[in-house]
Formats: structure tokens, C-alpha cells, sequence
């Protein structure tokens, strides 16, 4: 029985001796992805397409399309009397039924989400320019038409925020989360905050192309097209913001 101990201490002693502690310790996190895997074509484009994506909603795919859209066929048409809510009465989808009414408070859920979305895709926008600002030309080939293009998609969404909300906080890829929570709505006055957005677009031109290969990225028409609301007196024709 002795050497049968001998032997299994031997060879627990030998297991010990013989295992790196990088093996335990310096293993990489797992479902997670890597700084070093964004800051290349295909890591930077997936987080392009993020942003992208953002234009049908954050949650494209639950309930929230319906009821806090990226259309504005409640905060729009409804409110212009356009359109009517519909459903099985004022209680069905009652949070649209106010905005009908005119009878909003700060109890409103929806309308909470909508100003959540917004900022969700906007943070989008800003980690895609995060780690393309850090990548080279050689990691990243297209990257000066990639950060024009969400500069561009950016600008749109502060937009939105702007004419839904008026006073918004302006936030950008330099700002960490910390600052970006501590950041005030009531920095910039509706005219400041207009043309900031009008600048976003107006300093990306350059480096976007008339036409792109894939449908559906942001071209030098689509941005001109929404610098001409800034440009021509267009914005005094825009819907105000929520009251």
C-alpha cells in the first residue's frame, strides 16, 4: 500500500511541476471579442454594420419596431392627424393614444425608449470610429470612407434626437462612458447643435464616393441631400421637436 501512495504523490507531484501557470491564468476570455480582432477590415466593418443597422432600430426584431419606429408614424403622422393609432380602443397601445391627444407627460415609456434608441445608435456609431481612428491604412484599407460614413449615419441620428428632444447632449468616440453620462443636455443651443451636425457631414464629403458597391452605405448624394436642410432654409420647414 506504501508504494501505491509513492507512486500517487510521485505522479501528483510530477502533474504539478510539469503545468505553466499561463495554461490556468493567460487564457483569453471566451465570447468576447478582442480589441485586436476589431482593429482589422472585417472586425471595423462588423462594427460599421452595426451603425448601420441602427436605421431599422437598435431591436429591429421585437415589439419596439411597432412602437417606438424609426419611421415617426407616431410622433409624425399621428400627431399631425395623418393617421390614426387604431387597435382595440384608447387602452391598446395607450402610450401612442396621448401622443394622439396631446396629453404626453414624463410618465411615458415610449417615448423614454425612443430618446434610449437613439443614444444606443449613436454609441454605435461612436465605437466604429473609435477603433478605426486607431487603425491604419494598411489594417484598414477603406478606413477614410468608413469614418465618413459614420460621421454621416452619426450626424443623422443626433438629428433625430435634436427634433424629437431639442435639448440633447453631444457625444462623440473621444468621450469615455463615464464623461459621456456626465454630459449635460443644455451645452449647446438648437442653432449650435445644428450646425455641429451640418459640420459632421459637410467635413466628410471628401472622403465619400458617388457611388458605393454595396446598396445601402452612404453615398456623396445622400450626404448633400441632407446638408441641403441646413444649407438652403429647408430647416424652418422641418416638424419642431416634442413638446
Amino acid at each position: 500500500m506504501k508504494a501505491q501512495y509513492m507512486i500517487m504523490a510521485a505522479i501528483t507531484a510530477l502533474t504539478i511541476t510539469s503545468c505553466k501557470e499561463s495554461v490556468f491564468l493567460d487564457n483569453p476570455p471566451q465570447a468576447t471579442v478582442s480589441e485586436e480582432l476589431l482593429m482589422t477590415p472585417e472586425g471595423s466593418d462588423q462594427l460599421c454594420t452595426a451603425a448601420y443597422a441602427a436605421l431599422m432600430g437598435p431591436n429591429p426584431q421585437d415589439w419596439s419596431v411597432c412602437w417606438f419606429p424609426v419611421t415617426h408614424w407616431s410622433t409624425g403622422s399621428v400627431r399631425a392627424d395623418d393617421a390614426y393609432k387604431g387597435g382595440g380602443g384608447t387602452g391598446d397601445g395607450w402610450e401612442t393614444h396621448r401622443l394622439e391627444t396631446f396629453t404626453l407627460d414624463a410618465t411615458d415609456g415610449v417615448t423614454d425608449s425612443k430618446w434610449y434608441h437613439l443614444c444606443v445608435s449613436i454609441q454605435r456609431c461612436n465605437s466604429a470610429l473609435r477603433v478605426l481612428n486607431q487603425c491604419t491604412e494598411e489594417q484598414v484599407p477603406l478606413r477614410e470612407r468608413r469614418i465618413a460614413e459614420m460621421k454621416v449615419l452619426r450626424a443623422h441620428y443626433f438629428f433625430e434626437l435634436q427634433r424629437m428632444f431639442n435639448q440633447i447632449p453631444w457625444y462623440d468616440e473621444t468621450m469615455d462612458d463615464a464623461t459621456v453620462q456626465t454630459t449635460p443636455n443644455n451645452v449647446y443651443s438648437r442653432e449650435e447643435l445644428l450646425d455641429k451636425i451640418a459640420d459632421e457631414i459637410r467635413s466628410s464629403l471628401e472622403n465619400i464616393p458617388e457611388t458605393q458597391p454595396e446598396i445601402g452605405r452612404v453615398n456623396k448624394y445622400m450626404a448633400k441631400a441632407y446638408l441641403a436642410y441646413f444649407s438652403t432654409g429647408l430647416m424652418s420647414r422641418i416638424p419642431g421637436h416634442m413638446p
